[in-house]
């Protein structure tokens, strides 16, 4: 069943403030570094960072998607104006929403992590960047190479 709002749509919770939550979550995990990209209007756009896995260091890279979501946002508000008001529409709320649900994704991989339910190569294989600085999901979809259908092993 769809949601009839968004989820955590209505946080007033400054997204710098969050990715500095994020910061402290991936610090608290053994983050070696980690960036902050900013896109033109100034607005923290994505987070990488490397981390230690099994496999070696991973460098990944975690992005948002703010034009999505204010999109969904402005959606929302013409479907239901009382559920979504005008004022939690705009780029500023978008921003804070997205890094609100990131860290909340960030939060729940970091536990799964803890108690050995999955490995941090698993939690962020679609984020990992290569040597070219492009994701592991992009090089997936560019290349096509998404499996469809049943997966037969060998």
């Amino acid at each position: 069943m769809p949601r009839k709002a968004i989820l955590l749509y209505t946080t007033t919770i400054d997204a710098a403030k969050t990715v500095g939550e994020i910061e402290t979550i991936l610090a608290s995990h053994g983050a070696k570094a980690v960036l902050k990209e900013w896109d033109k209007e100034g607005q923290i756009a994505a987070l990488s960072f490397q981390i230690d896995s099994p496999q070696g260091e991973l460098s990944v890279r975690i992005p948002i998607k703010i034009e999505a979501i204010m999109k969904i946002l402005w959606k929302k508000h013409c479907a239901k104006p009382k559920l979504v008001p005008l004022r939690l529409t705009g780029r500023p709320q978008a921003v804070r929403i997205a890094w609100r649900i990131a860290k909340e994704w960030l939060e729940v991989s970091m536990a799964m992590l803890e108690l050995d339910q999955v490995e941090a190569t698993e939690i962020f294989l679609a984020h990992l960047l290569t040597p070219t600085g492009n994701t592991f999901f992009n090089i997936i979809m560019e290349r096509n190479l998404l499996p469809v259908g049943r997966i037969q092993e060998e």
